[in-house]
């Protein structure tokens, strides 16, 4: 059988002076030839995939995927929300539970509104009474918005077609919630957004509408002052921060060539930020005195610069929570989480175990609690609910895993499944040296011939987290390597590895894949035949 023909259907159109063809622009439509384009399409890809080697790796993949899939946690006070997917579920329940190891009670089951309807995000109230639900249908990532009550479940209001909203643009009030509101991406009009306040009786206001194509906001409300800040920000790029005040944005820091992510906690806002600080940096202000500021040096440093690159900060009790991606370090063998009071001094970092991280974004805290909580991920574990107690007499020991999923001993590193780990070093161009972790069975001496996948993704300021995901497991049992690079183009190293892999240095990215690719095969764990490159998204 041979693969079935594309029809070509020209469009032209002419962007910056220039004209651009696309021979299948009929393809992004939803109509019967469509439709009959992917049946063929699928039935072509069907003769390679249906072998007899997929059938002997059926009952494995069956066994990792009768495991529940925890998701992390999210603190309010006297609850606790989390996103669960138990096997018979098609997709993740929210769920809350009034203590840390309470037994969960479904609030949201998103199969209950409809076949086609995801629920892909939520954020409670401060007291945990109320939860603001995003809605996707089909995949669209356009959002419908839901308040649930959480003592009874019930829908207390919804706004519908609000665009492209997510978790960061939204942020409750004392009798409503700030969101993100954008025309539809199936008008061409998805980079049209205001932020507007919605009040639970009803009232829904345009707060400003002036908000460029490249720049999508991000709320933050201090519930004591009602300091409320707005920061304008480009995929990770410069960001421009606003107070709001009296319905109006008023400039703060603005025009200023760095990333600012802010934190209202302890009556403080915090800026996690580049300014200066190639491996970032924490500032901080009293909440009632940042609308006032006129300069970056009005702000004292409350976590300086290190060697390590901060990746998250969060509030943790009466202070707050700093995560360091130091694992691509010589020095150190696994990211950091360490708890300091508000003014930045460290009380403690706790101790975690060698070659883990802490998934991006998923770190939460709770001021009111001495709470935080987050993802612990691992090149020879699942991925594991953490809680912390970050009161005053707590330390370094005093964490715990909540929750981890249970899976078939002979699949699991935490059992019969025994995983070993080799950080390496590899040459590439320009004189740089790129990190690369090698996992595979414990009594497994690679021989030149052992099959192995190489995984990389380097762009956006993103380092990748150390994970073996449950569906490399059988591979890894039977033989298999699997090999995690830091490339450049992520944040391993701090702002100037981000550069040396973008844009016109975006070449160094693909051959620092190579440069890794090369040395499995020097170093004696596989060979060109047997060795397999695989990435997503950016890393595509």
């Amino acid at each position: 059988m041979t693969a079935p023909d594309t029809e070509r259907d020209p469009v032209t159109e002419t962007l910056h002076d220039e004209e651009i063809v696309d021979p299948y622009r009929w393809l992004e439509a939803t109509d019967d030839a469509v439709t009959e384009w992917e049946r063929r399409q699928n039935e072509y890809t069907d003769q390679f995939l249906e072998t007899d080697r997929r059938e002997a790796l059926r009952p494995a993949f069956g066994a990792v995927a009768e495991r529940t899939t925890y998701n992390p946690l999210t603190i309010r006070e006297g609850r606790y929300f989390q996103q669960i997917e138990p096997p018979e579920a098609d997709q993740p329940r929210l769920t809350v539970r009034e203590t840390v190891d309470g037994e969960p009670e479904v609030l949201v089951d998103p199969e209950q509104q409809g076949e086609t309807v995801s629920l892909q995000w939520y954020v409670p109230d401060r007291a945990g009474e109320r939860v603001l639900c995003g809605f996707m249908e089909r995949g669209t990532e356009q959002y419908d918005l839901v308040v649930i009550d959480v003592e009874d479940g019930a829908e207390l209001d919804r706004i519908d077609g609000v665009g492209r909203c997510n978790p960061l643009s939204v942020a409750w009030t004392d009798g409503g919630f700030y969101y993100q509101n954008t025309g539809s991406a199936d008008e061409g009009k998805q980079l049209n957004k205001e932020l507007r306040c919605y009040d639970l009786d009803g009232d829904d206001r345009l707060v400003t509408d002036e908000i460029s194509a490249e720049r999508w906001p991000r709320i933050e409300v201090d519930a004591e002052s009602g300091t409320t800040i707005v920061a304008m920000g480009e995929l990770g790029t410069d960001t421009d921060l606003y107070a709001l005040e009296n319905g109006a944005l008023v400039p703060v820091l603005d025009g200023v060539d760095a990333e600012f992510q802010p934190l209202v906690a302890n009556g403080r806002v915090y800026l996690h930020t580049n300014h200066d600080a190639p491996r970032f940096r924490v500032l901080s202000i009293p909440a009632e005195e940042f609308a006032e500021a006129e300069s970056v040096d009005e702000f004292s440093v409350a976590i300086p610069e290190s060697d390590a690159v901060i990746a998250g900060v969060e509030s943790a009790g009466n202070g707050i929570a700093v995560h360091r991606d130091a694992l691509a370090r010589d020095d150190r063998t696994h990211s950091t989480v360490s708890i300091h009071d508000a003014d930045g001094r460290e009380r403690y970092e706790l101790d975690l175990p060698d070659f883990v991280g802490i998934d991006r974004g998923s770190m939460d805290g709770n001021e009111a609690t001495d709470e935080l909580a987050f993802l612990l991920l691992g090149f020879d574990r699942p991925a594991q609910v953490v809680h912390v107690d970050v009161s005053a007499d707590a330390g370094p020991d005093d964490w715990a895993v909540v929750q981890s999923p249970t899976l078939p001993d002979e699949l699991d590193p935490r059992g019969a499944l025994q995983l070993t780990i080799d950080r390496i070093r590899v040459d590439s161009t320009d004189g740089a040296t790129v990190p690369a972790y090698v996992v595979h069975r414990a009594d497994l001496d690679p021989d030149g011939d052992a099959p192995t996948v190489l995984w990389g993704y380097g762009g956006f300021r993103i380092s990748p987290s150390p994970r073996v995901g449950p569906y490399r497991l059988p591979f890894l049992r039977d033989g298999g390597v699997f090999v995690l690079a830091g490339l450049r183009g992520g944040l391993e190293f701090g702002e100037k590895w981000h550069e040396d892999g973008s844009g016109k240095n975006k070449a160094n990215t693909f051959d620092d894949f190579e440069a890794v690719a090369e040395a499995l095969i020097d170093r004696g764990y596989t060979n060109s035949d047997r060795l397999a490159g695989w990435g997503g998204s950016n890393g595509g």
